[in-house]
């Protein structure tokens, strides 16, 4: 029987309401998670694999496209934390107040880890290609993706990524600004 890509111990350390993890909890796993995983051409700033999820929350591997942000994007009522493996990265900040302003951005190393509070919205690229692990408590419902070329704000399916979807069906509601 082959070994789960992530142990169930630290699976439930990851989603725990009072355990701090440390990136070395993670890092050893990297290259089991970069072989199996994520393999796919880059035809989005990221492709994710959903590696857990349950009532608590869920935990994302993504591998970044080089030099490719993402669109702005909230985490709706998730709070959580992102553990950065490989990579540098550089992240912006945002607020919404009729329209979409930036605040600052900060470049932000691996191996690292940040925590990101409810309704925050931000956006991110990787200066190469680089991978990350994602630990969203509750699971993400109802992400808003900012789509800031056509001033609207997009509420996207649960299994979308942060992007504006090519499928129309992934797109439960717009919100033009």
């Amino acid at each position: 029987m082959e070994e789960p890509y992530l142990p169930q111990k630290l699976i439930d350390k990851l989603l725990s309401r009072h355990s701090k993890v440390q990136v070395s909890d993670v890092l050893r796993y990297v290259e089991r998670l970069k072989q199996n995983l994520c393999l796919n051409p880059f035809q989005t700033p990221y492709s994710r694999e959903v590696l857990f999820e349950d009532e608590r929350g869920e935990i994302l591997f993504m591998r970044w496209a080089k030099n490719v942000f993402c669109n702005p994007h909230d985490h709706a009522s998730a709070v959580g934390y992102v553990v950065l493996l490989e990579g540098e990265f550089v992240e912006r900040d945002y607020e919404f107040d009729q329209t979409l302003v930036r605040n600052g951005s900060r470049k932000v190393s691996s191996p690292g880890i940040f925590p990101f509070e409810r309704n925050r919205i931000h956006d991110m690229k990787c200066m190469d290609e680089g991978y990350s692990l994602h630990i969203y408590k509750p699971s993400i419902t109802g992400m808003k993706v900012y789509d800031l070329e056509r001033r609207r704000t997009l509420c996207v399916d649960d299994s979308c990524g942060a992007w504006i979807p090519n499928d129309a069906y992934k797109i439960l509601d717009v919100q033009f600004w």
